[in-house]
C-alpha cells in the first residue's frame, strides 16, 4: 500500500467523526427547539394572548426546521458509515458553517 493509500482510512474515519459531532449537534438542537415549542404550548393551553400564539408559531416552525436538520444529517452519516456514500458539503439550516 503507498502512502496515499494509507491516509484513506484515516481521512474516511475523521469524516466519519465530524459528521457524528455534526449529528450529535444537531440532536441537541432539536431537543432545545422541542423543549420550547412544548413548554409554550403548555403555556398558551393555560391562556393564550396574540402574542403567546405568535410565539407558539415560531417555536414549532424552529422544532420542525431543527429535526428536518437532524434528520439531513443523520442520512449522511448513514450514508457514510454504512454504505461509504460521500455527500456533498451543504450549509447546515440556519448557520454559515459547511457541512
Amino acid at each position: 500500500m503507498t502512502k496515499a493509500n494509507n491516509s484513506l482510512p484515516r481521512l474516511r474515519q475523521e469524516s466519519e467523526e465530524s459528521w457524528r459531532q455534526r449529528l450529535d449537534e444537531a440532536y441537541k438542537l432539536y431537543q432545545i427547539a422541542s423543549e420550547r415549542y412544548r413548554w409554550l404550548l403548555e403555556k398558551a393551553r393555560e391562556g393564550s394572548s396574540p402574542d403567546s400564539m405568535i410565539l407558539l408559531a415560531l417555536a414549532h416552525n424552529a422544532e420542525s426546521k431543527t429535526l428536518a436538520d437532524y434528520k439531513r444529517v443523520l442520512r449522511i452519516v448513514n450514508d457514510l458509515t454504512v454504505h461509504g456514500v460521500k455527500h456533498e458539503t451543504q450549509p447546515m439550516h440556519g448557520q454559515g458553517r459547511k457541512t
